[in-house]
Order: C-alpha cells, then sequence, then structure tokens
C-alpha cells in the first residue's frame, strides 16, 4: 500500500528474505518510508515463512523532495551516462539521459554518489562491490534541495 491508498499484490513469493527497493515514484513525492509490520525495509528483510504471510508493504511519501542536476566536465566525453546511487537500499540506482547534463527530480533527501561512465555496458551499478571499485562523488541533499554540481566522466571500454 502507498500513502495515496493505492495497492500492489505480489502473490505466490517463496520462502526467504527479500531486499526491498522501490522505483521512482515520479511527481506523487518521494520515498520517506518502507514498513512491513514493525520492520523497516530501510534496515531489515522483508521476511515469508513457509506458509505465512508477511504483514502488508505500506510505503510512505513525503513532499519534500530534493533535485540534483548534473554537469559534465567541459572536455568530458558529452555522451557519458550519469548515474546516482543512494546510499539508502530502498532507493534504486538512478540512470541519467546520456548527454552532458542529467537533471534527477524527485529525489528522497540523503546520501548519494554519482558517477558519470562513457559506457555502462556490463557495468553491474546495483552491485555496491563493483561500485566500491569506481571514484564517484558524494553529495547530501537536504529537503527541497536543488543541488548542482560538475562531475569528471570515468573512461570504460565499450565491452
Amino acid at each position: 500500500r502507498t500513502s495515496d491508498g493505492s495497492t500492489m499484490i505480489i502473490q505466490n513469493a517463496p520462502p526467504g528474505s527479500y531486499a526491498v527497493s522501490v522505483p521512482g515514484t515520479g511527481s506523487n513525492g518521494c520515498i520517506d518510508t518502507v514498513m512491513s509490520g514493525a520492520s523497516d525495509l530501510s534496515r531489515d528483510y522483508l521476511v515469508i515463512s513457509a506458509g505465512g504471510s508477511p504483514a502488508p508493504i505500506d510505503v510512505t511519501l513525503r513532499a519534500d523532495c530534493a533535485s540534483l542536476t548534473v554537469n559534465l566536465d567541459s572536455g568530458s566525453n558529452s555522451q557519458a551516462t550519469v548515474l546516482l546511487i543512494a546510499n539508502n537500499r530502498l532507493v534504486q540506482p538512478f540512470i541519467g539521459s546520456r548527454g552532458g547534463t542529467a537533471h534527477f527530480g524527485n529525489l528522497p533527501p540523503g546520501d548519494y554518489i554519482v558517477y558519470a561512465f562513457s559506457s555502462v555496458d556490463d557495468l553491474e551499478y546495483a552491485n555496491p562491490e563493483v561500485m566500491r571499485a569506481c571514484s564517484g562523488q558524494s553529495i547530501t541533499l537536504s529537503p527541497n534541495q536543488q543541488a548542482e554540481l560538475k562531475i569528471g566522466v570515468i573512461n570504460r571500454e565499450s565491452r
């Protein structure tokens, strides 16, 4: 269930522990909390027991979202792909359009790392271990902040 009352049902999930992430929320706001009963799914895994059903997942949105504009350093590959990765595992990575500037809106306030790559072919950008080997620029976004930063491009060979 979301804070606006809409619902989505996932049926027949096998028993196990699941990390939950939420796609971008569009113009309705940005993620505040994701709870299942008393479990905060930003810290805890969703656990489905054999023969059991977890409590519904409640997604709460907030209205004080931040935005970020990323400009590539002059002289950098203007066709680079910009990635924005939140330190909050609930938030899926954002991929900016290829070009000299990328804009990201409706971002939950918090900590992010920004990368610009000449190629994202075969890049496991959702894998934290892979991304630790890459140098990105950290930024903390406050509620309602409209931030801008300039970043250089990490050159990768297309594979």
